[in-house]
């Protein structure tokens, strides 16, 4: 993904900080998500729901990596949510093939990935029960 490689380039160049990098990821992933559910026509905006979550941040009621778990929740939700209105979850295999090609295609980091994968595993269990 050229945003990607622009935005590593400059943490390698000396430009930005691996904070600020990080930072432009999850507004990057904040924004994706907060389309995808304006889209679905989710409760609140997306403006709202940011202003929430970092509002949190900033009072010291939530730390940035929970506010980050918050958003891959909401991510999480919305995939489970779209792929249940296509009628099919999907299999085990079908959801990693997904997450695996949006990590080779730039979309999401391997960190990313990894956390989608626990929480549809976490899910899986959940519902298993």
């Amino acid at each position: 993904d050229d945003i990607r490689r622009r935005i590593e380039a400059a943490v390698e160049s000396g430009e930005r900080t691996r904070e600020e990098a990080d930072a432009r990821y999850r507004e990057i992933m904040y924004r994706e998500i907060m389309e995808r559910m304006s889209a679905q026509g989710s409760e609140g905006s997306q403006d709202d729901i940011r202003r929430r979550i970092e509002a949190a941040v900033e009072s010291g009621e939530r730390t940035r990596e929970e506010a980050d778990a918050r958003y891959r929740e909401i991510m999480y939700r919305e995939i489970m949510e779209r792929m249940s209105a296509r009628g099919s979850e999907g299999s085990q295999d079908d959801i990693r093939r997904r997450i695996e090609a949006a990590v080779e295609a730039g979309e999401m980091t391997e960190e990313q990935a990894r956390a989608r994968w626990e929480a549809y595993m976490e899910q899986e269990a959940t519902e298993e029960k």
